[in-house]
Formats: C-alpha cells, sequence, structure tokens
C-alpha cells in the first residue's frame, strides 16, 4: 500500500496537529484561526481518506481541496479510512521524534488569536511537573472547573512529548489489541477511583467497558497515573462542532450549549470571531416533492436547527421548549393557497401562494394529562397551535405557508414552541432519560399547491 501523500512546511519546536476527514468548511476556519496567529508553518494537517466509498469521495476532495488555500502547513493526506484514532497515534509517534511540546485540534476546535502562544506557555510552566499530563483551552464551564482537573478534555489540548511518548506507545498497543481483549483489560483495571477522577465534568468511562475510544483510553490511562490536566488561564479553544454534519452532537439540542460540554454553534462562532461566511452548496436547499428523513444515517439532518436531540434510527425527538427547522426554496410562481385542511397552519391567507409542508410526527404525551401544545411559527409569524391528545402518539401534520411569509426570510426558519413537553423520567420512575421532549420529527414533505393556470406544476 502506498504511504499518505504528504507536503512539507517549516520546523519548530512546537507542532500543530490538526485532523480533519469530511467537514471541508469546518476544517477551513480552524485553518484561518491558525493563519491569523501565524502558526501554519508548524502545523500539520493530517487527512483520512475517502477509499473510494462514492459518499466520502466528494467531502475528502473539498478538505484536500484546501491545500492550496494553506499551503504554508503540512499536508498528510491518506487514501484508505482509517479514523481518528490510528491518524492520532501516527502523528503523535512522528511528532514526539522532533519536537518537545505537541498542540492537538480536532477540525471542529478553533483556536482564538492566542491560543498557540499560550498553549506554549502553559506547557513551559508545567514541563517539569511529572503531575501535569496536557494542558486543555476548552473549558467544561462547571462553576467548581477550578485550574486544574483530573478529567482529561480532548477538545483542543496540548502536551509535551516526553509526557505523551508512553502514553502513544501504551494507545498503540491497545489499539492493536482484539477488541473483546481490551474490554477485558480495561474490566481488569477500572476502579471506582479511577473512574471518579475521569469523570469529574461529565460521564464518559462507559464507553470502554464496550469499545476502544481513543481520547477515553487517554483519559484513563492520564486517571491510572494520577495525573491531571491544567486549564489555560483564559478560554483559547472553542469547539463548535454540533449540527451541521455533526456525528456526536447533531441535534443542536440545548444542553450542548451549557456545562459541561459547553460548545458554540457555527454562526456564533463566526460572529464571535469575525469569520467570513464560507460559501458552500446551501445545507438547507430543498426541493420540492422529495421525502425528507430525519433518522441517525440521514443527511437530511442538516435541515435541522436549535432545539432537536440526538437522532435514533427513525428520527429525532424534540429537546427543550423550542425547536426550529431551516429550509431554503424558491416557489414557482402562479400558486395560490390550498383548499382548507383540519390540520392546517395557514392563518387568514386565503387566495395567496403557498408552501405546505407536511411533517411525519411522533407526540411524546406519556399517556396522561395534559395535552401537549405545540406553537408553530413561520418567520416571526405565528399560524397555529397543535394539540396532541393523551394517547395520541403519531400524527401528520401540515402547515400552509403563504409565499410573501415563506419569501420574508432566506432560509425560513420554522419555530415550535411547546407547552407540555416532559422527560421520560417524569414518565417512567427510574428512567435516567432527562431531556425534555415533545414532538419527534421522523420525515417531511415540501410541496406548492394549487397552480392558478393550467400547465404550470408548481415545481421550483
Amino acid at each position: 500500500m502506498p504511504l499518505p501523500e504528504t507536503t512539507q512546511a517549516a520546523t519548530s519546536d512546537l507542532v500543530v496537529l490538526v485532523f480533519g476527514h469530511r467537514r471541508s468548511r469546518s476544517l477551513r476556519y480552524v485553518l484561518e484561526g491558525l493563519r491569523r496567529q501565524d502558526a501554519l508553518p508548524f502545523t500539520q494537517v493530517w487527512l483520512d481518506g475517502h477509499q473510494e466509498y462514492p459518499e466520502l469521495l466528494p467531502k475528502v476532495a473539498a478538505c484536500q481541496a484546501l491545500e492550496a488555500v494553506f499551503p504554508e502547513a503540512r499536508w498528510i493526506k491518506y487514501g484508505a479510512r482509517y479514523g481518528l484514532a490510528k491518524l492520532l497515534i501516527a502523528a503523535l509517534e512522528k511528532a514526539v521524534q522532533s519536537h518537545r511540546h505537541i498542540v492537538i485540534l480536532e477540525d471542529d476546535c478553533f483556536p482564538a488569536e492566542d491560543a498557540v502562544e499560550v498553549f506554549r506557555a502553559e506547557l513551559d510552566a508545567v514541563e517539569s511537573d511529572d503531575k501535569v499530563f496536557s494542558v486543555y483551552g476548552h473549558y467544561f464551564g462547571d462553576p467548581d472547573e477550578g485550574a486544574f482537573s483530573t478529567a482529561f478534555q480532548c477538545w483542543g489540548w496540548a502536551t509535551t512529548a516526553a509526557k505523551v511518548k508512553p502514553v502513544v506507545a501504551e494507545l498503540r498497543r491497545l489499539w492493536n489489541l482484539a477488541e473483546p481483549d481490551f474490554v477485558q483489560w480495561i474490566q481488569e483495571r477500572m476502579t471506582p477511583a479511577i473512574r471518579q477522577r475521569m469523570e469529574q465534568h461529565r460521564p464518559g468511562s462507559e464507553t470502554l467497558t464496550w469499545r476502544f475510544c481513543w481520547d477515553a483510553t487517554v483519559g484513563f490511562l492520564a486517571a491510572s497515573a494520577g495525573q491531571v490536566h491544567k486549564r489555560t488561564p483564559h478560554q483559547v479553544i472553542w469547539n463548535f462542532g454540533v449540527g451541521l454534519d455533526s456525528g456526536h452532537f447533531g441535534g443542536l439540542a440545548p444542553r450542548f450549549f451549557q456545562p459541561p460540554f459547553n460548545m458554540i454553534s457555527e454562526d456564533d462562532l463566526r460572529r464571535r470571531f469575525n469569520l467570513p461566511l464560507i460559501e458552500t452548496e446551501d445545507p438547507y436547499r430543498v426541493e420540492f416533492g422529495q421525502p425528507y428523513h430525519f433518522g441517525a444515517e440521514s443527511s437530511h439532518r442538516r435541515l435541522l436547527g436549535k432545539g432537536w436531540s440526538i437522532p435514533e434510527e427513525w428520527g429525532t425527538w424534540s429537546e427543550g421548549d423550542e425547536s426550529f427547522l431551516h429550509l431554503s426554496a424558491t416557489p414557482g410562481k402562479g400558486l395560490k393557497r390550498n383548499a382548507s385542511h383540519p390540520d392546517s397552519a395557514s392563518g387568514d391567507n386565503t387566495g395567496e401562494r403557498q408552501v405546505v409542508l407536511t411533517l411525519h410526527l411522533r407526540a411524546f404525551t406519556g399517556g396522561q394529562p395534559p395535552d401537549l401544545a405545540v406553537a408553530v411559527a413561520v418567520n416571526g409569524h405565528d399560524l397555529t397551535t397543535w394539540r396532541f391528545a393523551p394517547r395520541e402518539w403519531r400524527a401528520t401534520k401540515r402547515i400552509e405557508i403563504p409565499v410573501a411569509v415563506w419569501d420574508a426570510q432566506s432560509p425560513a426558519q420554522i419555530k415550535f414552541c411547546y407547552a407540555g413537553a416532559r422527560t421520560p423520567a417524569d414518565v417512567t420512575p427510574g428512567s435516567p432519560d432527562t431531556r425534555r421532549i415533545a414532538v419527534g420529527l421522523a420525515g417531511m414533505e415540501v410541496a406548492v399547491e394549487n397552480p392558478e393556470a393550467a400547465g404550470d406544476g408548481g415545481t421550483a
């Protein structure tokens, strides 16, 4: 098998390792942050490959094309799809041979303007302290978060070659084990004290009870050695890997923006750091007549705004007291309002052209009063309120939107406000699920209806 394709860059006592795969826009923001602090000459960009999977080819190619935009960095481009753990182990094994300080960033960890110099200074300060394994820049955000934590934070961290070298050697050994052997190895060594140290801010040790996970394994090794992790004097890394194209945080649920996750959205990132909007294919674009699905494996989750939970196989639950859809499309001309429908949200717009959303929903009513009420607004215009009886757990609802309302904002914002959201723990005593959920979105169709003249098909 050929070696990964690489380009050269300047050497430095410090190296910044950036890992990417298929999120070109996110990767570009991270590299722009490094460019602003003149860190690209000592940055290495490690890109996982597409392995000829058709769905990955264009996304990986878009990431690879960024080399022309950021040529000062060194680019290591894989052909096969190895996964982040394999790339990180390989990158660290090389880095410890020629660099004293190492900064590790994934493609959703934006470095503030002084991040690299802050990491450099902090590593100088703790280099001789064997009790401090790493320095981290993305805060957990807990009120009791002090200068040091026993929990490893992988969202933008740094360490020294001397400290990480034995850890990465052990990481490589554990990675090479058959997974059942790895799980057994962990089970034989995990103690309540180690688990408590790993989970100072949020759960995570349970992952190791059934699979290999590089960051949880690093956290385990550091906790086993009694090591701690130092917080930077001020936050210098901002994780914005929530929402579009996120594998773990795709729902923009309110809890992701609160401690201990403390994430920000891509829009908030651009505003905070005055970043330009990177023009790509409109992620909110919808086609009339096409069905859309919101299960875990669907790319249509890109249409979900804030207020949705982690997707499941069938679809995605709302989380919190409100949630949003973002859609953009051009309705076309010569269209008027459809005849009334018992579940339509149309207001007093008789005679106007309209966009019609048909939503296939689940309702979390718990089988008990009170009714669940869902108020629907589009681009700030209140249109209707749906009510779900205690035993009504599946329903198809329509939103009829006058074109003038639809066109008032692009992308159009559909807002759902919930009265009666409850948690599974409220319904089933002992349930660990404390999410406040109301409706689940399984599917959707978008249409324009009732052309005024024959022959106008009413499609975009």
